[in-house]
């Protein structure tokens, strides 16, 4: 099957959607499918993966493209660009939504409500809606018989990196991890009390691994707390491997940033790291029993999870076990499974 998977953002921006835009990409082809990524975002050297990508913001280029195609799938919610060319050209399309709201945009003046009917209607008509929790399914209000639940795998390239870490002994002095953007709405600040708030003998280290537009408020902050803070900046593949295995939790502690999957929850529970993080509904279903989980903006309440990982050895061992059990579910080969599975409901 030739498939056109369209992603707005690609490499090289950074992120969980252009991360998982390639491992959908390397899946389709594994399964035997020609996919032809069509993505908007430059680059200004020769793309070198193992399948064509076209880097265009023309829909006419789009609009050629889908004329040799046997299906559209978009990556990362409703695109109506992507897809009104494929309903023209009268190809199937299917939508991932890795947002909160699935296919709905925030807002309630008129011309919102009118873009969020038209996109529903796009929706419904999907031939698959695929969506990173089931909150997320649950939100929208699609066909039950095209809607599917498909987890953020770790990305292939990266899984021969994490076979010789994860079960790796662990103990208290290990630092506590966020990885990801540092923006106020991730938590970081509510982070930041809650560290204070922990006596200072008994306080972990922590590693802030990511970069953002709040970055210069976490560093000063960082500079007035007593205690061993790193702000580690963008870390590569092996780099951020690396740092879930010297971690002894990672934490997602996000608040106003609405979460549809942190790709970092499935990279940490497939390390063997249990996941502190904030109670919004995708990451309940995520972490499940592989770490606790917190009332969002609640420094207290993250504080008690922080203390017990910590200082309760046997909490921490039965919760390493349940992250162990946990970690084949955000494998590649499952994805693969699952892909196979929705594009089998296709033909």
């Amino acid at each position: 099957m030739k498939t056109v998977v369209y992603s707005k953002p690609f490499f090289p921006l950074m992120g969980g959607l252009e991360r998982n835009t390639l491992s959908l990409c390397l899946a389709l082809e594994e399964l035997g499918h020609s996919p032809h990524l069509f993505t908007e975002t430059a680059q200004a050297q020769e793309d070198t993966y193992s399948f064509p990508v076209t880097r265009s913001t023309s829909v006419l280029e789009l609009y050629k493209l889908l004329g040799e195609a046997d299906l559209l799938i978009v990556n990362g919610n409703v695109s109506l660009r992507a897809i009104v060319p494929a309903i023209i050209r009268g190809i199937p399309y299917a939508v991932i939504y890795h947002n909160y709201e699935g296919y709905a945009r925030r807002g309630s003046g008129p011309r919102t409500r009118i873009e969020n009917w038209i996109r529903e209607q796009v929706a419904r008509n999907s031939a698959a809606n695929i969506f990173t929790s089931t909150y997320g399914k649950q939100h929208a209000d699609v066909p039950e018989s095209r809607s599917h639940v498909v987890f953020n795998p770790v990305d292939r390239e990266m899984e021969p990196l994490y076979e010789d870490i994860h079960q790796s002994e662990r103990n208290a002095k290990q630092p506590l991890l966020f990885a990801g953007r540092l923006i106020a709405g991730k938590g970081i600040f509510v982070l930041m009390d809650a560290i204070e708030m922990i006596p200072q003998e008994l306080r972990p280290p922590i590693m802030f691994a990511g970069e953002g537009e709040d970055q210069g408020t976490l560093e000063k902050r960082a500079r007035e707390i007593d205690g061993d803070i790193e702000l580690a900046g963008r870390l590569n593949s092996e780099q951020l491997v690396e740092a879930y295995h010297q971690a002894r939790a990672l934490v997602v502690p996000s608040t106003t940033h609405k979460e549809g999957n942190p790709l970092v929850i499935a990279e940490s529970i497939y390390a063997g790291t249990p996941v502190i993080a904030s109670d919004q509904p995708p990451m309940i279903e995520s972490v499940g029993k592989a770490g606790q989980i917190v009332e969002q903006g609640d420094a207290k309440a993250l504080v008690s999870a922080i203390r017990s990982l910590y200082e309760n050895e046997s909490i921490y061992r039965e919760t390493l076990q349940h992250t162990e059990e946990r970690r084949a579910k955000f494998s590649f080969a499952h994805y693969k499974q699952r892909i196979r599975a929705i594009i089998s409901t296709l033909d």
